[in-house]
């Protein structure tokens, strides 16, 4: 379907550049930006899946990375939201990363990623009947969401699942079939001009959700929702409506862990 196809928007320099789960990490850069996103995405043939949490804790983050993202849960937006919550949270936060490959054949890969979230949900509600979920979903991983929502029992919507937060997500500009319960718990992410969710021409902006004022609010409402003191839900992004759309935007520099040698170290994050 185009409009999966346009999810794409990860650069293969990404999977390249990001270290194995036995590979000593240091901190690099990787650019990102421009025309030749675009093509080298369309090509993307998906990447080895992520890690499987085991056990109980008092949460669990379901993250769906975008197409081609590398990392355990995608360099953009899984990994450092992650890392934020397990700051704050310690041992009552795990991660599930979806079982999907994030390819270019994105109506197959989200159609598999949407059984593998409603059969993780039940088989995690049968063994730790006392966790509570929160879904995170960027690009592709978003509109996988999306199209889970109207299979997710109303029982499990309703008293399990405590947020969902999406990162660049396609159902900005279509339609979105997230249920009345699901649509109270919902965060929405778009920068101004992601041709994803919003009216940008190039995929810059689709690159920037691993900055500080996204990751640290989105972490913010997990974090509440968990709590018991849930911030208002924000279901759309009225904000960027005003802004003047440039034909194409700078290339997008972003701080990774990766093997050492592989890139130039960052002086720090962006």
């Amino acid at each position: 379907m185009k409009s999966f196809l346009i999810v794409t928007l990860l650069s293969a320099a990404l999977v390249a550049a990001t270290p194995s789960p036995t590979e000593e990490p240091s901190v690099c850069t990787t650019t990102l930006g421009g025309a030749a996103v675009g093509s080298d995405l369309l090509k993307a043939t998906g990447i080895p899946f992520g890690p499987k949490a085991t056990g109980c804790a008092d949460l669990e983050v379901l993250i769906a990375r975008g197409t081609g993202e590398g990392g355990p849960y995608g360099v953009i937006v899984g990994d450092p939201l992650v890392k934020r919550l397990k700051k704050e949270l310690g041992d009552k936060v795990q991660a599930y990363a979806v079982q999907y490959p994030a390819s270019a054949q994105a109506t197959a890969g989200v159609k598999a990623g949407v059984v593998d979230v409603i059969d993780r949900l039940a088989a995690q509600e049968k063994a730790c009947p006392n966790q509570v979920f929160a879904l995170v979903g960027y690009s592709q991983g978003a509109a996988l969401f999306n199209a889970a929502a109207k299979k997710i029992p109303e029982a499990t919507a309703a008293n399990k699942i405590k947020a969902l937060v999406m990162f660049g997500d396609p159902s900005l500009k279509q339609t979105n079939t997230y249920t009345p319960t699901l649509l109270t718990k919902l965060w929405e992410n778009c920068e101004a001009c992601d041709m994803v969710c919003d009216k940008g021409r190039d995929f810059g902006p689709h690159l920037r959700y691993q900055r500080e004022a996204y990751q640290s609010k989105s972490a913010e409402f997990i974090i509440k929702a968990l709590q018991g003191q849930p911030l208002p839900a924000k279901v759309s992004v009225p904000e960027i409506k005003s802004v003047q759309c440039a034909g194409s935007s700078p290339p997008e520099t972003i701080t990774i862990n990766c093997p050492k040698g592989a890139a130039t170290p960052a002086k720090g994050p962006m």
